[in-house]
C-alpha cells in the first residue's frame, strides 16, 4: 500500500471520528452530575456568591421546602441556588451540605454554574 492510500485512510478515519461525535450534542457536555449543559438563560463574567451549609441533611431539605420546593427521594438534590439579579453583575447563593459532612465537588460546580449561567437545564429532573 502506498505512502499516499495510508495517509488517505488515516484522514477519513480521523474525519469519520469527528463527523459522528460532532453528531452528538450532548459530547462533553454531560457532567458527573448527570445532567446535561443545556441552553444557557444568560451569561455573567461578574457574580458575587454566597454560601450557605447546612450540617444535616434534615436541614438542607428543610431550607429546600422554605422555598416551595418539596423534596422528593426520586429527585435527590445535593445543592441549590438562589439567584438575583444586581445591576450588571448576579448575586448568588449556593445552599449545601457542609463538605465535612459530604463532600460531593461536582454538585458545587454545577450550582456556581447557575450563577454565571442561570437556568441552564430545563427542569431538576432532565438528565442525559
Amino acid at each position: 500500500m502506498s505512502k499516499y492510500n495510508k495517509m488517505k485512510k488515516i484522514l477519513i478515519a480521523i474525519f469519520g471520528c469527528i463527523a459522528l461525535t460532532g453528531c452528538d450534542s450532548k459530547v462533553g457536555r454531560v457532567g458527573k452530575d448527570g445532567y446535561v449543559f443545556g441552553t444557557p438563560q444568560y451569561e455573567k463574567s461578574r457574580v458575587v456568591v454566597n454560601v450557605v451549609t447546612y450540617k444535616t441533611r434534615a436541614e438542607f431539605d428543610k431550607a429546600f421546602a422554605e422555598r416551595g420546593q418539596p423534596i422528593s427521594r426520586n429527585n435527590v438534590i445535593m445543592a441549590f441556588t438562589v439567584l438575583r439579579p444586581m445591576n450588571n453583575f448576579e448575586n448568588c447563593t449556593i445552599h449545601m451540605i457542609a463538605p465535612a459532612t459530604k463532600y460531593e465537588p461536582e454538585w458545587i460546580g454545577h450550582e456556581f454554574t447557575h450563577c454565571v449561567y442561570g437556568q441552564w437545564h430545563t427542569n431538576n429532573d432532565t438528565r442525559s
